[in-house]
């Protein structure tokens, strides 16, 4: 990790540091109630809450494998689960900072460029942005007399359009390599004193280096078509997580995969490099009506234990995986 990217975590950690203290002082008095919650909680929603975050973490390895493989016809679909486990554990110790280096120096072990690493990475994130927002649209139309009664509408429609319009500038880069040039011009044209000449360059090489990686897979309309609806299985799977943290009943399942979807949607637009306490506001803003303070608090944190620290452990489990294979990448040579 070059000296840039170390000061980048230094400051995502100590921003981190600061927010988890807010959040803490927040839910300080409830955490006794909070905990009390998590003991009572069933054996079964425990498991439910597990089994749903590993169809989620494996779903969006298959998914990634299933793009890959437009590319790369016999890259292994075990190769892409341990690929996204890989990527969380970059996530989890970098601070969100080297996720994508992560996800793209797995991908490098299989023969797979940078250049198309990075490609293969944005369009799989670009999938579940626009999944989110979609199941997000629906769910906000659903219950849309709630979120008035909440006074959240406005809140909601206004991340919507947000999160929509980063969709379209991730997505339409990619499909349209003439937005490319124009924006490069531009930036020339502003740039008069060549102060910035060196960023545009960059950005310039990192936009060639996306169109190339993306343009056969957008390119296949049945193949995004299938990637996108994959992701949205998957993201249904993280929000059942929810529902069974907060021990829900059946007239409660629709209501917590809608509050979820709009916890991550508009935390997604909140401005937080390290993406810590952004949902974790939401999800108290959201819950909080709904199942009381202390419900609210307890499923935050157990969604939070489910979704980072067994990610966590799959990710070590692919870490070693990846030492394993190069020793004997090694030997064979």
């Amino acid at each position: 990790m070059n000296q840039g990217k170390k000061k980048t975590v230094i400051v995502n950690a100590l921003i981190a540091v600061i927010i988890l203290g807010m959040l803490f002082s927040m839910i300080r008095d409830t955490l006794p109630s909070a905990f009390i919650e998590i003991s009572e909680l069933k054996a079964s929603m425990l498991g439910v809450a597990l089994m749903c975050t590993l169809i989620f973490y494996i779903t969006e390895g298959m998914t990634l494998a299933f793009l890959a493989r437009k590319n790369f016809p016999h890259y292994p679909r075990k190769h892409g689960i341990l690929c996204v486990f890989y990527t969380k554990l970059w996530a989890i110790v970098t601070l969100n900072v080297g996720a994508t280096l992560g996800c793209m120096l797995h991908l490098s072990h299989d023969g797979i460029e940078y250049s198309q690493a990075f490609g293969l990475k944005t369009v799989h994130y670009d999938l579940h942005k626009l999944s989110v927002t979609f199941l997000s649209a629906i769910f906000a139309l659903i219950f849309w007399n709630e979120l008035k009664e909440q006074q959240l509408q406005l809140l909601v429609l206004i991340c919507l359009i947000l999160n929509l319009g980063l969709c379209l500038i991730l997505i339409l880069p990619c499909v349209m390599p003439s937005l490319q040039n124009i924006l490069i011009r531009i930036l020339n044209k502003m740039d008069r004193k060549k102060k910035y000449e060196s960023f545009i360059h960059q950005l310039s090489d990192s936009l060639n280096h996306l169109v190339n990686g993306t343009k056969t897979m957008f390119e296949d309309k049945k193949l995004m078509v299938s990637a996108f609806f994959q992701t949205c299985g998957k993201c249904l799977f993280s929000f059942m997580i929810n529902w069974a943290c907060v021990q829900g009943s059946k007239d409660t399942f629709f209501l917590c995969l809608a509050l979820t979807a709009l916890e991550q949607m508009v935390a997604s637009v909140i401005p937080n490099p390290t993406g810590v306490g952004s949902k974790e506001f939401m999800h108290l803003l959201l819950f909080t009506p709904y199942f009381g303070t202390a419900k609210a608090v307890s499923s935050m944190l157990l969604y939070q234990f489910f979704f980072n620290a067994v990610g966590f452990i799959l990710g070590m489990v692919a870490f070693i995986e990846l030492k394993v294979r190069k020793h004997k990448d090694c030997e064979s040579s």
